[in-house]
């Protein structure tokens, strides 16, 4: 990812800015990558001549996503859904994906449906088409408190009431002088000089927050948590807390302070070996070095995520409730969110290094409802795998080779929608 120059934002300094949070689940990596569009997104997806599917998800999980993205899409303002040079208006995918739903009664009912009317499209990937590298994230389960403790003693912070949005690719024209701006948005914060003017400043970073105090006692905190459960619940994006009276928190989502995110990993290659590196291995380094190691590495990243409380599940930039092995987050400058898609891939016991063509794969149907920090470029998706600590292991392990496949209706489908509908 690009560095920001700090200088850029003084240009905007007297600018009236919205107010309206961005919107980004920042997720788990280890290798740096670089947010410059590596091809044009019209050649990101071709047509593919793939027609026949399997699908190895649960059907009340493919029905929960499903009503999902539909109720998401009826709310958007996007007008049309472009997938490489393929173009169509958001309202017929809209009542494609409805005449889907009414024929979804039983998996092989879908399956058949998607086989017949819809058609596949393999993306650009990483070394030849259709081939990406999947990650996953999850939801984690903390144990926490209301209260500082010494065991919880790192707080989750709301976002602060002088956050705002800048939108950059805004002032991406020649009347402003900027141009290729590697950021469409990003936050900071609202300050007043001394001279009584208002200005944009950058928020504080993670060292500034959690070790030096840049937001203490302005009311910021939800719950307080163990320091290396809270680093990964901001990798994740969300999570539940479970305080020792049974009560649980789920947070979600709200901001981030407009930081380069660096991924700690690199930082800790003098103990962990390449081939080892996992999240599990890296809180287990964490766990052993000590208090002034994790702090010296938790530093190193200056990204930091703000949380807000939810009723539901964790909320995607889609405007979805995640669904387990039915939602992914893709790059939506190539791929639009919304997209019905199907991915196969390696189990994640399987290390990468030791996959050969034998190796037990799983495949499903998905929804492209997210996007992540890490997520960048035609050739990276990252699937929810689910809840707690079995999905912390599986999630952990998960940096695979896998195939990712997008679908619009065919062309016939569209000119026929009305009679497509199903009588369950």
């Amino acid at each position: 990812m690009h560095r920001i120059n700090v200088r850029l934002l003084k240009k905007f300094g007297q600018l009236t800015m919205s107010y309206q949070r961005f919107t980004i689940l920042v997720t788990f990596y280890f290798l740096y990558s670089c947010a410059r569009l590596e091809v044009a997104p019209q050649k990101a997806a071709r047509v593919s001549d793939k027609s026949v599917w399997i699908d190895e998800g649960s059907t009340s999980g493919f029905k929960e996503a499903l009503d999902n993205t539909i109720s998401s899409l009826k709310k958007s303002n996007k007008r049309n859904i472009q997938l490489g040079k393929s173009r169509i208006s958001k309202s017929v995918y809209l009542k494609s994906l409805l005449a889907l739903k009414s024929c979804s009664k039983t998996k092989r009912s879908y399956i058949t449906f998607i086989e017949k009317y819809f058609e596949a499209h393999t993306v650009y990937g990483k070394d030849h088409w259709g081939e990406i590298l999947m990650t996953s994230y999850y939801e984690p389960v903390l144990k926490g408190s209301k209260n500082k403790t010494s065991k919880y003693s790192t707080a989750i912070l709301a976002p602060p009431k002088n956050l705002v949005e800048i939108k950059l690719n805004q002032f991406e024209n020649g009347d402003y002088g900027l141009e290729s701006l590697p950021k469409k948005s990003m936050s900071a914060q609202v300050t007043t000089s001394k001279a009584g003017q208002k200005q944009i400043t950058p928020l504080p970073s993670r060292k500034e927050i959690d070790f030096n105090g840049a937001l203490k006692n302005k009311n910021l905190e939800i719950v307080y948590a163990d320091p290396i459960d809270t680093f990964f619940l901001h990798i994740q994006g969300s999570g539940i807390v479970e305080l020792a009276s049974g009560e649980e928190i789920r947070l979600g989502y709200a901001a981030q302070n407009g930081r380069k995110y660096e991924a700690i990993g690199k930082f800790m290659k003098d103990k962990i070996k390449p081939h080892e590196m996992s999240m599990q291995k890296i809180e287990e380094v964490l766990r052993s070095e000590g208090k002034t190691y994790t702090k010296s590495i938790f530093s190193k990243n200056p990204s930091y995520v703000f949380f807000q409380k939810l009723k539901g599940r964790s909320q995607t930039t889609l405007g979805t409730e995640v669904t387990d092995l039915r939602t992914i987050a893709v790059d939506d400058r190539y791929f639009p969110l919304g997209l019905l898609a199907h991915i196969s891939y390696p189990i994640p016991d399987t290390p990468p290094e030791k996959l050969t063509k034998k190796s037990p794969r799983k495949e499903h149907f998905v929804f492209a409802q997210d996007t992540g920090g890490a997520i960048k470029g035609p050739g990276r998706a990252d699937l929810f795998w689910g809840r707690g600590e079995k999905a912390k292991q599986l999630a952990g392990k998960m940096r695979h080779p896998a195939k990712l496949y997008f679908f619009l209706p065919k062309k016939a489908t569209t000119e026929n929608l009305d009679s497509l509908y199903c009588k369950n």
